[in-house]
């Protein structure tokens, strides 16, 4: 890209902190304005990412960083790509699209190929185009994390005087999980893997079976928390608060995921595995096209308030 040479001089000697007030100057001397980065999220999954207003602003910086203007859509899952997408398209150097969309979006990336798509949990790299990235987490590593801390945080303390141990197992760490999902979860085997690590006994591990209901799982919940079950580690999808919501009587907390978003049952909340959807973005808008289809985005453990981290995890659990 040419330039003027007494611009490109200045450029050159400007602090790094300086160097976005020059990227405005040069729109401004340019007469244009910067492309743009057009996000696409469904109703369903923007539900998931905490209140909006925040996501956004957040969002927003991550773009400007790369010099690219947001422009967010909040879509029901019924409304047709084309009409929510497509005319953005033409103006936008950047295309970031959720879950329920990508599909769609995959068969648009062909008709517009100075767009860069970004489509999250992507599951085709092998075959993508080659405008398209597919951002994925790998919550393996911090399953285990959470996993090890949890068993962890029940060094020293007095068992709860249940009688009677599922098993005759000495663990007070329980697995509930859907045994539809029993067999292929990679976060199960991490997660005792971790309570392993820590020296732990293998946890508890009950399956249910569907039809499941929030009754369903308040029972195997008070059940569990009979023999003494402190720590629960729910795998039933979106009956996941359910499980919160019953250990809010019967006591215990829970190993969650995607909680940071709602913040709901803080205090029956020890840890949640959560992606970082704006590290992830931020993550492929810096990544080079030779790095390939598929990149990995940043995942987090972070806190509830239900019991304090144990010492020595601070780094690799994130409390505010």
């Amino acid at each position: 890209m040419g330039g003027s040479p007494i611009l490109c001089q200045v450029m050159s000697i400007a602090k790094p902190h300086c160097a976005r007030f020059f990227f405005l100057f040069l729109v401004v001397l340019c007469g244009c304005s910067p492309r743009g980065m057009v996000v696409l999220i469904s109703e369903p999954y923007a539900f998931t990412l905490g209140e909006r207003g925040a996501f956004e602003k957040e969002l927003s910086r991550a773009a400007s960083a790369h010099g690219l203007r947001l422009h967010l859509i909040v879509a029901p899952v019924s409304t047709a790509l084309k009409n929510s997408l497509k005319a953005e398209l033409p103006r936008s150097a950047v295309a970031v699209i959720d879950p329920l969309f990508s599909r769609e979006a995959e068969s648009l990336a062909a008709g517009y190929p100075e767009v860069d798509f970004v489509l999250l949990r992507g599951a085709n790299p092998e075959e993508a185009a080659g405008n398209v990235r597919y951002l994925s987490f790998d919550r393996t590593a911090a399953f285990q994390t959470a996993g090890y801390a949890a068993e962890r945080s029940l060094e020293n303390m007095e068992t709860s005087g249940a009688e009677e141990r599922a098993g005759g197992s000495e663990s007070r760490i329980g697995v509930l999980l859907m045994r539809s999902r029993a067999v292929g979860d990679p976060a199960v085997p991490a997660f005792i893997r971790g309570c392993l690590d820590a020296g732990g006994a293998a946890p508890i591990v009950k399956e249910l079976d569907a039809p499941l209901d929030k009754a369903g799982v308040t029972l195997a919940v008070e059940e569990l928390r009979r023999k003494g079950i402190e720590i629960f580690f729910p795998r039933l999808g979106e009956l996941n608060g359910a499980c919160l919501t019953a250990l809010k009587t019967s006591g215990g907390c829970a190993v969650t995921e995607d909680w940071e978003g709602t913040g709901a049952l803080a205090g029956q909340v020890f840890l949640s595995v959560e992606e970082d959807l704006i590290g992830g973005i931020d993550a492929c808008l810096a990544a080079p096209r030779d790095q390939g289809a598929r990149i990995y985005g940043p995942v987090r453990v972070v806190c509830g308030k239900a019991r304090p981290v144990p010492p020595g995890l601070e780094e690799k659990i994130t409390c505010r």
